[in-house]
């Protein structure tokens, strides 16, 4: 089977991460680590987190282990707390594919090959349609400006580092499969602006986040009838531009977000999804590659292996 990323509208130039340029190097504000731990922390404290998102993007993709492209397709995703997603990429006003979980189950509907996948919502499957290797819940998390926790053991110290590379101040934490996530913030905002996971001295995934604009809850007039926004004093700022690149599969995401909504009341199908009729049907069984299934159209919860016990999250 074709590898369900090169339909994916999503594709980055190349040229925008692996060309040469000089390195930029931030001075670091004066200001104590500790100080500055505590200045974060207090800002990062009162940050608002949205209980629901939509966002709206342009969307570039670059798979270098296939030497593939594609620049600006439209990109939509609807998301709630805690691990409620819905993707939706389309090129001129036609879906191409559609991707929802509700946190253990995932259902794709791919349009241009005319085929329906279940199967577990693990951090390998979603990697195998998205580019980005993240649990559905750490994916919201990410969208709302914080950092992903789902894999985390503990802190490994609560003072902060200068990165006069990044222009930001490291926190380091320990995952529980024994690589260390680092998360940096700007100063004085707060603004989550990378965050990179390691193995060893090797890295394996960057994300970046730039030019951040606080959004409000009024927002919402653009929405469909059906998901119509809530109305309340709450902003949060977010960033519109997102970059997301995994090391080892040469793969690189990048998001133009037109816009978000925060704190949008989702009606509860925004959240499921049944193959059409004439559909193939495919399933994950836990992290293998999908499996053909008889196209018997039976709903998309019967088409999916229920995750063993031992993968939910602690």
């Amino acid at each position: 089977m074709t590898s369900l990323k090169l339909h994916l509208p999503c594709l980055l130039l190349a040229a925008l991460f692996l060309s040469g340029c000089a390195a930029t190097k931030y001075a670091e504000p004066n200001i104590t680590p500790d100080a500055a731990y505590d200045a974060i922390s207090q800002t990062r404290n009162a940050v608002y987190e949205p209980k629901s998102v939509r966002l709206v993007a342009k969307v570039d993709y670059y798979d270098g282990t296939e030497n593939k492209r594609v620049v600006g397709r439209d990109f939509v995703i609807s998301a709630q707390a805690p691990a409620n997603l819905r993707v939706t990429i389309s090129s001129f006003d036609k879906a191409l594919s559609t991707l929802v979980t509700n946190g253990p189950l995932l259902s794709l509907l791919d349009a241009m090959n005319n085929v329906f996948i279940t199967g577990s919502s693990t951090p390998q499957n979603i990697s195998r349609i998205l580019p980005i290797y993240l649990s559905a819940h750490d994916i919201y998390r990410v969208l709302v400006s914080q950092y992903p926790d789902e894999n985390i053991d503990h802190t490994l110290s609560n003072t902060l580092v200068w990165d006069e590379s990044v222009g930001g101040y490291r926190q380091d934490f320990q995952l529980k499969d024994g690589r260390v996530q680092h998360v940096y913030y700007a100063y004085p905002t707060g603004d989550m602006i990378k965050i990179t996971i390691t193995n060893g001295d090797t890295l394996e995934y960057d994300f970046q986040a730039s030019d951040f604009k606080a959004f409000s809850s009024h927002a919402g007039a653009d929405l469909d009838e059906d998901i119509p926004a809530q109305s309340g004093p709450h902003s949060v700022r977010l960033p519109q531009t997102i970059v997301f690149h995994l090391v080892p599969q040469k793969t690189d995401v990048r998001l133009r977000v037109d816009s978000y909504d925060i704190d949008v009341d989702f009606v509860p199908q925004v959240f499921t999804l049944t193959p059409p009729e004439g559909t193939k049907l495919m399933f994950f069984r836990n992290d293998a590659l999908p499996e053909v299934r008889p196209a018997d159209h039976a709903p998309a919860t019967d088409a999916v292996d229920e995750p063993p016990a031992s993968s939910d999250p602690d």
